[in-house]
């Protein structure tokens, strides 16, 4: 499960202190920010459980940020996956279609 986030978080360190706490708060939940995108995308999965936005919007707002569930239109394909040393990896890929 990934549930895919828009929020105005700037700064990397900002970014570590939300992922540190959602990892810490949420067992079994890995997170990562995208802040070269114009949306500064948090990406929220996990493995085993389903994904409350809501306990994650709440969490994001109580650090002093705003955050809003970014509906991912239909190109978007995430693949979620634990790496060798159990580390949660999300891919994403946009796929393009040219109608003539």
């Amino acid at each position: 499960m990934v549930e895919v986030f828009k929020t105005n978080v700037k700064y990397q360190e900002e970014a570590a202190k939300i992922v540190d706490r959602i990892r810490m708060t949420f067992d079994g939940y890995d997170a990562n920010f995208d802040l070269e995108d114009c949306d500064k995308i948090l990406r929220v999965c996990s493995l085993t459980k389903n994904i409350d936005p809501n306990l994650i919007i709440r969490l994001v707002m109580e650090a002093g940020f705003s955050i809003e569930i970014l509906d991912e239109d239909m190109n978007t394909i995430s693949s979620v996956f634990s790496d060798i040393n159990g580390d949660l990896i999300i891919l994403t890929a946009s796929l393009s279609l040219l109608v003539l």
